[in-house]
């Protein structure tokens, strides 16, 4: 690979992993929020409140009501994380955001690399 690849590739890697890390700060937020849309009488309410910073995205994903996680996204704002959990899910998001980067190239770095033994059998 050309400098110039290398540099892109870097490029790219580091940019998903910052959008990784841009969304995944934003699920505490997010999670406050929809608890805020959850009516008293729901079935999640009580296992929302009971979470704590770092669970609360986690439990809006396991009792989650459609209804209201699409008027949460409706008016949802983002926000400046400033929690110490919105800066764990951060560096989350940026090691998934790398390592879906990775995976995406894994298929044409196989190809690439059996290509090179297979030049080398025949020379």
């Amino acid at each position: 690979m050309s400098w110039l690849g290398r540099k892109m590739d870097s490029l790219t890697g580091a940019g998903l992993a910052a959008i990784g890390g841009m969304l995944f700060s934003q699920a505490p937020a997010f999670a406050q929020q929809y608890v805020r849309h959850v009516a008293p009488d729901d079935p999640g309410r009580e296992a929302l409140n009971a979470a704590g910073a770092l669970e609360q995205p986690f439990s809006v994903l396991f009792h989650f009501n459609s209804a209201v996680l699409g008027a949460t996204w409706t008016d949802y704002s983002p926000v400046l994380p400033d929690s110490w959990a919105a800066l764990l899910y951060a560096i989350a998001g940026l090691v998934v955001g790398l390592m879906m980067y990775e995976g995406m190239k894994l298929p044409w770095e196989l190809g690439r690399r059996s290509g090179h033994r297979r030049r080398r059998l025949f020379h």
